[in-house]
């Protein structure tokens, strides 16, 4: 039978420390390290093998693979920075097919808020910037530009969000929220 790895005390502090440890350098760099990111994919596989499920393994490679193939876009375009994309691919590796769709749509919702942080502490003619690609996006359907942070505006630190929605498939469980 296989089991949620991940949600076992013994595998979730560390998942949720290296996680945590990914926040902090994007919050103080704006970089999160590529070791970093591979600590967390190499801890997942080797927690699954550990416990004798090489399907879960397995599962948790397909899963950090398709995360990658879904943020490719915004990648590419400069959305979304490529240390935040292998970090997130990483913890769907640990997280696995059970919980990845409670882990992306929570991780989406809090790097919404976290983008509001941004914007907030951002100055007025960043703002304004950011005003405008939204207007591209939503109305006119055109995919906008996503400068570096300049000029006052401030970078989103999503692995914030990376943190928040593995936190959220951990415990949600246990406070009976849904996943």
């Amino acid at each position: 039978m296989l089991v949620d790895l991940y949600a076992t005390p013994n595998a979730a502090v560390p998942f949720l420390i290296l996680l945590a440890v990914g926040a902090w350098t994007d919050l103080r760099s704006r970089r999160v390290p590529n070791l970093l990111s591979a600590t967390v994919a190499v801890g997942g596989l080797a927690w699954s093998v550990a416990a004798h499920q090489w399907q879960v393994a397995l599962i948790g490679l397909v899963c950090g693979v398709g995360v990658i193939v879904l943020l490719w876009v915004p990648w590419s375009r400069g959305g979304i920075g490529g240390g935040d994309v292998k970090l997130a691919a990483a913890a769907a590796v640990w997280i696995g097919y059970q919980q990845l769709l409670a882990y992306l749509l929570s991780g989406a919702a809090i790097g919404g808020l976290v983008a509001l942080g941004a914007y907030f502490a951002s100055k007025q003619d960043a703002r304004a910037e950011i005003r405008n690609n939204m207007f591209l996006a939503v109305i006119l359907k055109a995919w906008p530009s996503a400068p570096q942070a300049r000029g006052g505006r401030v970078s989103v630190p999503y692995a914030l969000a990376i943190l928040g929605g593995g936190a959220y498939v951990i415990a949600a469980p246990s406070l009976g929220w849904p996943t």
